[in-house]
């Protein structure tokens, strides 16, 4: 006996309305695929770039993923030429940059992780020193540096060192590391070719001339090198006396009256900073900079007695 169904319109609406919503559906399962895709090949190939492009949301998140995976990459291999790494045989030194990604003719905060070749074991109960030195082919000549004190909880001996001058194409940098292990025998290791470029951070002001001409090396640090438009930038400035023959660690000049003008851009000077000598030569201060562009920023020196030694400009770029 063959049965009647009776469908009501409201029915025939919904079924209508189901068939509208399933028919959407395959766009839905591509999005699904091209995320996969784009997945996959972004991490595959570490540039996101990827076959996920061109499925809505498949793309952009393959993209997504595979450009920062891409970009982690980089910045690893970034960190990775920011270490510079020697042994002897039996002991092992890494010297690694704190705060930045690369040697600078500036205030730079280094570290030496030091551990046993065979082993790979932290030594951490020993006497680190540096001396960082620039080969030249007519002479050689050091830098100001600090030695490193004992080792941190995380087994890292801290230093610094302000490069006098970046690299030339016949002219490099080298920094002898020697560690001595407590109760042991000292291990020269010898960091070369170290890669230091110029930042525009730096001042040389001569007094005098020829040979007997005492020189001041001064460099101008900001955060992250870089100055910001606003109240309160912090600065470092360096001031480090060369040494006669240009050897060993060039004496820190805490005993400065320094005297720092700014002059904004296209104007005439206006505010006057005097910092405050801190430790090792550095004196610690704030400018403000109420306008981006490039700025001219005025040192003087003043020896005790009072002297006058001169003045130096820095061009400071505000951003």
């Amino acid at each position: 006996m063959r049965r009647t169904i009776a469908v009501s319109p409201l029915a025939l609406l919904l079924t209508s309305l189901l068939f509208a919503m399933l028919s959407a559906c395959p766009p839905a399962e591509g999005e699904g695929e091209g995320e996969g895709e784009g997945e996959g090949e972004g991490e595959g190939e570490g540039e996101g770039e990827g076959e996920g492009e061109g499925e809505g949301e498949g793309e952009g998140e393959g993209e997504g993923e595979g450009e920062g995976e891409g970009e982690g990459e980089g910045e690893g291999e970034g960190e990775g030429e920011g270490e510079m790494v020697g042994d002897d045989g039996t002991v092992r030194v890494e010297m690694l940059i704190q705060g930045d990604d690369q040697l600078e003719a500036a205030l730079n905060h280094v570290a030496f992780r030091v551990s046993d070749v065979v082993t790979g074991d932290p030594i951490t109960d020993a006497t680190v020193e540096q001396s960082p030195l620039m080969d030249m082919m007519s002479m050689d000549h050091a830098c100001p540096y600090t030695q490193p004190g004992t080792a941190d909880v995380g087994g890292l001996f801290h230093a610094k060192i302000v490069f006098a001058m970046a690299n030339t194409s016949m002219e490099s940098w080298s920094n002898t590391v020697t560690v001595t292990p407590n109760g042991g025998s000292a291990h020269t290791i010898v960091l070369s070719d170290l890669d230091v470029v110029d930042i525009g951070a730096r001042q040389m002001l001569m007094v005098g001339s020829g040979m007997s001409a005492e020189r001041y090396l001064m460099t101008l640090n900001f955060p992250n090198d870089m100055a910001m438009m606003g109240d309160h930038n912090p600065y470092v400035l360096t001031v480090h006396q060369r040494t006669a023959d240009g050897m060993g660690a060039w004496p820190a000049r805490g005993d400065m009256t320094v005297t720092m003008t700014t002059t904004p851009p296209g104007g005439v000077a206006a505010a006057v900073s005097s910092p405050t000598h801190s430790a090792d030569g550095e004196y610690l201060g704030a400018f403000s900079f109420d306008q981006r562009g490039t700025w001219t920023v005025s040192i003087t020196l003043t020896a005790p007695g009072p002297t006058l030694l001169g003045s130096m400009d820095f061009t400071v770029e505000v951003h």
